[in-house]
């Protein structure tokens, strides 16, 4: 019975030696490799390390460095990985006898590319990483890695491309045509044929041709023509009173430019009643020439109303006007 208290001390003690023991891990196997295992100079290779751990104390007890750069060994992005491992089952008589501090392995990974710019077998150092024990980091490195590496043309590739020797080459056909002499027999046969086209024009005797006589329709007999046309396309009934007196307007005009003498083209309203007033026109037709100018003008520039009705009654003054003093000439011009 006295035995029982020193036992139970005796488990008690190893159980923290245990619990001790169990946070901090060593690595027990490290491992390195590079994937393809002969390179060309600069391709891209694949390193990967890999660490057993004793203890299972999770993933935050192993840190990996990534190497500095240099001229020959050109590092990627690290990307980790940790398994936590599991212990084996315990059955039978072992199931009832205390858990081991360390039941199981885990296992950290690292892979991160690799570019090497030598040429023969480079020497890839381990990659360092540490590890966690207690409340320390302890620093370890991965082993030794020896890449192959190739150059990318070899001393075959780099003389495969070249041609045998030639003899000279001779020039090519533009470097043997004689082209200032080609050009001055071309400069002689452009001479003579201007010469001879010059002495057939001289040859040749122009026939004089008539000008076609121009009969010119009489002022009267045109503004009424005019006047026609203009009442087929149905301005006013159309709205389009602005263009209706556009056309009016200049008919008439041209009918007093043709007939009076006085009239000028370009004559503003007032101008045009001055001079047809000064040529002797019946007052009573320079009233009525007046009121309809300026009823126009209203519609042309001011966009004034109108009606139907008036327009056609301007029609019907424009007419009158015309027939009124209409005369039968007829009037050639060379």
């Amino acid at each position: 019975m006295r035995s029982r208290p020193a036992l139970v001390l005796l488990l008690v003690l190893a159980g923290s030696v245990a619990t001790r023991g169990a946070s901090a891990q060593e690595p027990t196997h490290v491992r390195a490799s590079i994937v393809p295992q002969t390179a060309q100079l600069g391709e891209r290779v694949t390193y990967r390390g890999m660490v057993v751990l004793n203890g299972g104390a999770g993933p935050a007890t192993i840190r990996w460095r990534r190497p500095d750069d240099s001229e020959t060994l050109v590092w990627g992005a690290l990307t980790p990985r940790y398994v936590q491992g599991r212990g084996k089952p315990r059955v039978g008589n072992a199931a009832r006898s205390p858990a081991p501090a360390a039941s199981a392995y885990d296992t950290a990974y690292v892979e991160l590319p690799l570019q090497v710019f030598d040429t023969g077998l480079v020497t890839i150092p381990g990659l360092p990483f540490e590890v966690q024990s207690g409340s320390e980091w302890i620093s370890h490195r991965l082993p030794v890695v020896r890449l192959p590496i190739v150059p990318v043309l070899t001393a075959a590739d780099s003389n495969a491309d070249l041609r045998p020797l030639r003899g000279p080459l001779g020039a090519p056909w533009w470097e043997r045509v004689p082209w200032l002499i080609v050009f001055g027999v071309m400069l002689v046969l452009v001479a003579a044929w201007l010469v001879w086209k010059r002495m057939r024009r001289r040859r040749e005797a122009p026939v004089p041709v008539q000008a076609p006589v121009a009969i010119r329709e009489d002022p009267a007999t045109e503004a009424l023509r005019e006047l026609a046309a203009l009442r087929r396309l149905q301005l006013p009934a159309a709205g389009r009173f602005a263009d209706h007196a556009f056309a009016l307007t200049r008919i008439l005009r041209r009918y007093l430019e043709r007939t009076r003498p006085t009239p000028r083209p370009g004559d503003t309203t007032p101008e045009l009643v001055t001079h047809l007033a000064s040529a002797g026109l019946d007052d009573a037709d320079v009233r009525r020439i007046e009121t309809l100018l300026r009823f126009w003008d209203r519609l042309k520039f001011a966009r004034g109303a109108a009606a139907i009705e008036e327009a056609q009654e301007a029609e019907r003054a424009v007419e009158g006007l015309v027939r009124a003093s209409q005369t039968p000439t007829r009037t050639e011009a060379a």
